[in-house]
């Protein structure tokens, strides 16, 4: 009996991980003004098509707004990241009335593409929690005066286990290894 505790002590150890951590890029460290060329943060590079931004806090804290020549957040935006990400979401603001959020990208399953809808509303949530392995998109808006983005949270797609992980994982493989040596097995040969 006290083999099979130990044996199912071993297996939880070894399938229990560590919590995973979101990584956030959010561009409250930027002060507010207009940046020509690309914002680099170590995560992710994000680039407009006119190749400037603006820095502002109006909707949410120190967005950042794909300027275009009338000073509007109209300009598309590409996001390349460093590496994949899974579980993204992001925040928009800015909307003029019922507008629609075009998102392309690629994914570890490939190309995608949807569309978000505001509804009407001022600030909203984008969730891209169904596509894993994100390593680029591209987003664009029909809204007339354009849309700011911040708040980039995801996680890293097929991260290196953290070391509380390996150390449980460790720990588990040398309970089942003990709990099989001292399994006492008869050898018997017919004769």
């Amino acid at each position: 009996m006290n083999k099979i505790l130990l044996a199912s002590a071993a297996a939880a150890a070894m399938t229990v991980a560590a919590p995973a951590f979101a990584t956030t890029i959010d561009f409250s460290s930027l002060p507010i003004g207009v940046y020509n060329g690309a914002i680099v943060t170590p995560e992710a590079t994000f680039t407009s098509s006119t190749g400037e931004f603006y820095v502002g806090a109006a909707g949410l804290d120190h967005e950042i707004c794909p300027l275009t020549s009338a000073f509007n957040c109209e300009a598309s935006v590409d996001v390349a990241f460093t590496s994949a990400v899974d579980n993204l979401t992001f925040d928009t603001s800015g909307y003029d009335g019922t507008s629609t959020l075009f998102v392309s990208g690629i994914a570890s399953s490939g190309a995608f593409s949807t569309s978000f809808s505001n509804g009407g509303a001022y600030t909203y949530a984008v969730s891209l929690s169904g596509y894993s392995g994100i390593t680029s998109l591209s987003l664009s808006t029909d809204d007339g005066a354009g849309i700011a983005y911040d708040h980039f949270t995801f996680d890293g797609s097929g991260a290196v286990p953290e070391p509380a992980t390996w150390a449980m994982m460790i720990t588990g493989f040398g309970l089942v290894g003990g709990a099989m040596r001292r399994r006492s097995t008869k050898v018997g040969f017919a004769i």
